[in-house]
């Protein structure tokens, strides 16, 4: 299911699920110890420099690459993008999907760190989509990726997990990819901010 982009409606609310999908995009406003996992076989995430500007409040400015966002209880940066990971992932599962025609997988590498009390599972209070530049989104894809940051378990406060979530999207839409992460805030609103992929 493809949408256009509306205005105010997050990620949870048009899926309620991790399962993967397409929907419209969200308008939203809006150093540490390392849980690292190691490095996927034959994925070589780039890290580009970081840049200046970038609220992460719509998808026209969102938070470079190298700089962080702050979503519900957690600070989110961008540290690898891997624009054709399709073969890594294949790798990875047997029985992972594989794309159709002309699509592909992308999986980008994340870093967050709780900032709440006690610890938190980054799995169950982030949700991942990437944004096309014509504003169609793209759910998190369901599969097992490599090194995925689904298996981080409870980060404590103050500790940062580190780890891929991945998305299956058309090849004609990698260039200008946008990656939107939402959580829920500690009165269990939405907030959420588009970060750049750099690629």
């Amino acid at each position: 299911m493809v949408l256009s982009l509306f205005v105010g409606i997050g990620i949870g609310a048009a899926a309620g699920s991790k399962d993967s999908g397409t929907t419209a995009a969200p308008s939203v406003a809006g150093t540490s110890p390392s849980t690292t996992l190691p490095p996927a076989e034959g994925v070589e995430p780039t890290e580009p420099p970081a840049e200046t500007g970038g609220t992460g409040s719509a998808l026209d400015d969102p938070v470079p690459v190298g700089a962080a966002a702050h979503v519900g209880q957690w600070t989110v940066k961008v540290v690898g993008y891997t624009p054709n990971a399709t073969d890594a992932v294949h790798r990875e599962n047997q029985f992972n999907d594989k794309p159709g025609a002309g699509e592909q997988y992308v999986l980008v590498t994340l870093r967050t760190t709780y900032e709440g009390d006690g610890s938190s599972d980054p799995y169950f209070d982030q949700t991942w989509a990437v944004v096309s530049t014509d504003g169609t989104l793209h759910e998190e894809a369901g599969q097992v990726w490599p090194d995925q940051l689904s298996d981080a378990g409870n980060v404590p406060s103050g500790a940062s997990a580190v780890g891929n979530v991945g998305f299956l999207v058309k090849s004609a839409e990698v260039r200008g990819l946008t990656l939107y992460v939402e959580a829920d805030t500690a009165d269990f609103e939405k907030e959420g901010a588009f970060l750049a992929l750099g690629g």
